[in-house]
């Protein structure tokens, strides 16, 4: 079952995925150190070796609790936005403090700082963050500074009343961030194909098919290429 974090977005773009076709907005991984006690479930960076990480278990807590093993520091990992900027509530980071942590938008700086391109709007906290992700990491599948794509939910403006009389339309619909029951967000690729990629495909592949352009065969297509059910 799906839900929605609070983390509101004001970009999407439809994108062909292993889950058929979803909204996502683009971000960025971005890994910050931390002074947390190494504990079971976190991710653990090496001092000596930045590029190698651990999803820390017990074994690990207990081993590294050696002093010969005790250049291991948890970090947290976090996904920013490159475009989106934070607005009030948001959670951010910025580059611009000595030492960047995330922080929340109390409206207590001004425009200028929240909007410098240094100052990145959170889409996704560490507990955001599933373990199968952190292995991911873990395993140098997903590297600080990568392009994901997070999966976003279609939310209608609570506050909006409306009757069968009024049209309905997209300025009382927002996206959010998607999570699960557990608060993990869905997390794509960067290289999935976009709502774009598949329709020039499909053009491609409409005309290999000599002149037959019909409903059908876009069903077909679909189907056959992107394991997407249609309507009977």
């Amino acid at each position: 079952m799906k839900t929605t974090t609070t983390t509101k977005v004001q970009s999407t773009q439809e994108v062909n995925t292993s889950y058929g076709l979803k909204h996502c907005c683009k971000g960025k991984l971005v890994i910050i150190p931390t002074n947390k006690k190494l504990e079971e479930g976190l991710l653990a960076q090496s001092k000596s070796i930045p590029e190698k990480f651990t999803v820390l278990n017990y074994a690990t807590v207990e081993a590294f609790k050696d002093a010969e093993y005790c250049g291991w520091q948890v970090v947290d990992p976090i996904i920013v936005s490159e475009t989106e900027k934070p607005t009030k509530d948001d959670w951010y980071i910025s580059y611009l403090e000595s030492e960047p942590k995330p922080l929340k938008h109390n409206g207590n700086c001004g425009d200028g700082f929240y909007n410098h391109k240094d100052t990145k709007k959170i889409l996704a906290m560490p507990e955001n963050i599933s373990p199968k992700q952190l292995q991911v990491i873990a395993d140098g599948k997903l590297k600080e500074g990568d392009e994901v794509l997070v999966g976003c939910i279609k939310v209608e403006d609570d506050e909006y009343k409306y009757t069968s009389t009024e049209l309905f339309n997209d300025q009382h619909i927002s996206y959010h961030v998607e999570s699960d029951l557990k608060g993990y967000i869905t997390l794509h690729k960067a290289k999935d194909e976009t709502w774009d990629d598949v329709e020039r495909k499909f053009r491609q592949y409409r005309d290999s098919l000599d002149g037959v352009q019909t409903i059908s065969a876009y069903t077909y297509f679909l189907k056959n290429n992107y394991n997407i059910p249609t309507k009977k």
